[in-house]
């Protein structure tokens, strides 16, 4: 009897035994998962601590204020300009806040001039100093790349594209231009941006549209029209300007 007891309670220690070590194994996991997350928050810390900006992680966008985004994503700055009546070569996009950028590839044929020329324009219609204007101008064949910067407003010049020239029989040469009209405001911008022909004769500017033949192509005009950019700029700042397109507001460099 002594030793039928003896072994009688080697069934039952066995299990108490079986059934500690599932409550043992889901203590340790408990406990290791507690020292992860432990862990992981250390790292933050760390990181946040060694972090300059105080371990920020936003975007330059969303560390300014969204008031600085009035109307900003019910109106489309390219929609004010119209998309649907720039010519046909041309589209219009905004690659950063309050700024539009129209590229153009203009194909002309003709059996007086037939070349294709490119034309990129970025607008700042925005910038608090003033609606600014840039231009590059480019022609494959001849290896032009005419760059211009920093159009202010209330200015209207013909700039002269350095060796682009068209040849007028009886008259010769006429050096093309690109022709820029800038003036008012944000509320109201008149924009006339395009290719022109012009050439001195007789002690008076000749234009293309007044040269049979030549008149048929140009001028060329990407824009010429006033377009409304109030509302749609609200109460932008030229520090979050500044802020938001890294540092460049007019001037911009054109790729």
């Amino acid at each position: 009897m002594i030793l039928f007891s003896r072994f009688a309670y080697v069934p039952f220690i066995a299990v108490l035994v079986l059934v500690s070590l599932p409550q043992a194994d889901a203590r340790l996991s408990s406990a290791a998962e507690t020292t992860s997350i432990t862990n992981h928050n250390d790292r933050r810390h760390d990181e946040n601590a060694r972090s300059p900006c105080g371990g920020q992680t936003q975007s330059r966008r969303e560390e300014v204020s969204p008031g600085l985004f009035k109307d900003r994503n019910s109106t489309s700055l390219c929609e004010r300009i119209h998309p649907d009546e720039l010519p046909p070569e041309c589209i219009c996009s905004e690659p950063w806040p309050y700024s539009l950028v129209i590229e153009c590839d203009k194909h002309f044929n003709s059996t007086i001039f037939n070349d294709t020329i490119g034309m990129k324009i970025v607008i700042n219609p925005c910038d608090p100093v003033g609606a600014s204007v840039s231009i590059d101008v480019t022609e494959l064949e001849h290896n032009i790349d005419y760059p211009i910067s920093g159009i202010r407003a209330n200015e209207e010049s013909d700039y002269p594209i350095p060796g682009l020239a068209v040849v007028v029989p009886g008259i010769g040469h006429i050096g093309m231009d690109v022709a820029v009209l800038v003036t008012g405001n944000l509320d109201s911008l008149t924009l006339k941006i395009g290719l022109n022909a012009c050439v001195a004769l007789a002690q008076k500017t000749i234009c293309a549209s007044s040269i049979p033949g030549l008149n048929t192509i140009l001028p060329w005009y990407v824009l010429s029209g006033t377009y409304h950019f109030g509302d749609v700029c609200g109460n932008v700042t030229f520090g979050a300007l500044k802020h938001i397109q890294g540092d460049i507001i007019s001037d911009v460099e054109i790729a």
